[in-house]
């Protein structure tokens, strides 16, 4: 799910998946204790949106949940807070899933909207790649790339990172502004 309105969590918490990824919370620190709170019961991790450089109001941000019964892990470097972990990194998140007996990496980022792979956007992504390259298991990253499906195949980093691009299936779009509608939200595998 991109943006987590309340509408949003409220779907969310009645869809009661065992996993949960949402990004562009549009929730700062203060806000993002609501948001666990939301997901009570649950296991989670946030990373906090930021405040806009050009106005009011914040972008970015992330959370993963899971139940409970899950096994579930996050790097030692989450801070305890509130119902939840902490992410050092600015919308990222990363969690160490059992399924099935094979431990699998969920990553759940957002990237700045039009700058590019540079700054922020490519941290996040040299943070998932060392993560991948030193914990050495399979990866499913969801994310609000803020690129289509097409123009991030063709910077080369799904290439680099030995990742494919998959598309939503049945989505048309997962942004609209106005007459505009664009995949930006998929998945790397």
């Amino acid at each position: 799910i991109t943006s987590a309105s309340n509408k949003a969590v409220t779907f969310l918490k009645a869809f009661n998946a065992d996993f949960v990824s949402a990004v562009e919370t549009h929730r700062d620190k203060t806000q993002t204790k609501d948001l666990l709170a939301s997901f009570a019961g649950r296991t989670n991790a946030v990373s906090p949106a930021r405040a806009n450089d050009d106005g009011p109001g914040n972008h970015g941000g992330a959370i993963f949940s899971s139940q409970n019964h899950t096994q579930i892990f996050f790097p030692t470097s989450y801070v305890p807070a509130n119902g939840g972990h902490l992410a050092p990194t600015q919308d990222l998140v990363v969690a160490t899933v059992k399924l099935q007996n094979i431990e699998v990496e969920l990553v759940t980022s957002y990237f700045d909207h039009s700058i590019g792979i540079v700054g922020k956007n490519l941290d996040i992504v040299r943070s998932v790649h060392a993560h991948m390259h030193r914990n050495k298991r399979p990866v499913i990253w969801i994310g609000d790339f803020n690129y289509t499906p097409e123009e991030f195949a063709a910077t080369d980093i799904p290439r680099w990172m030995r990742l494919s691009v998959i598309k939503p299936t049945g989505a048309s779009y997962t942004y609209r502004n106005g007459t505009t509608e664009r995949i930006l939200d998929f998945l790397l595998v």
